[in-house]
């Protein structure tokens, strides 16, 4: 659904003229389209579908703005390249990762200082992921054990403050529903007290 969601906001862009667009930017249009984005690559449930998707569109509005150093979500997509849950998906996590990520020079100077040796960055920028793990594993390099616990943490608490947002909503929905139910209850009183 999100996915799906974040086509039909870039093909209505593509469709559209200069001042749809203006519009669709004013409105908040594309922020939402990124912050799906955003959501879907750092989603626990990741399938080859979804995947090939998101690797048929580009990631350029969120891969060059810095909103993917600010949620993290660069160590996330190194963690699932460096220690996979799912290996088959391992790949795929790469070819975005260097394909649309690794392309903006802000990314490359952020994964430089996470790791401190720019021999790894340039391997894990540019090469397959056999020579990858070669490389980790005969140069010791600093904090790849780190970084992947630290990105699964992070996407553990933000997946508890989703749950906890969604609650929050559904409090509050219910709440409004609730006083909804009461006025409409006086409203038929009143209204058999009329009759």
């Amino acid at each position: 659904m999100k996915f799906s969601l974040v086509q039909a906001i870039n093909v209505l862009a593509s469709k559209s003229t200069a001042e749809v667009r203006a519009q669709m930017k004013k409105s908040g249009l594309f922020n939402y389209r990124d912050g799906l984005l955003l959501e879907l690559l750092n989603s626990e449930v990741q399938t080859m579908d979804l995947i090939q998707s998101l690797q048929q569109i580009s990631l350029d509005a969120i891969a060059g703005n810095g909103r993917l150093r600010e949620t993290k979500t660069i160590e996330n997509l190194l963690s699932r390249i460096l220690e996979p849950e799912d290996p088959a998906l391992q790949n795929n996590f790469l070819e975005i990762f260097q394909r649309q990520l690794c392309k903006f020079p802000d990314n490359l100077k952020y994964i430089g200082k996470l790791f401190e040796d720019q021999a790894f960055v340039g391997v894990v920028t540019t090469k397959p992921l056999k020579e990858i793990e070669e490389y980790i594993k005969n140069n010791q390099v600093k904090d790849v054990e780190k970084i992947v616990k630290q990105a699964k943490t992070q996407n553990n608490t933000r997946r508890a403050q989703q749950t906890k947002d969604m609650n929050d909503r559904s409090q509050r929905r219910n709440k409004v529903y609730a006083e909804l139910s009461k006025e409409k209850a006086v409203q038929q009183a009143n209204i058999a007290e009329y009759n």
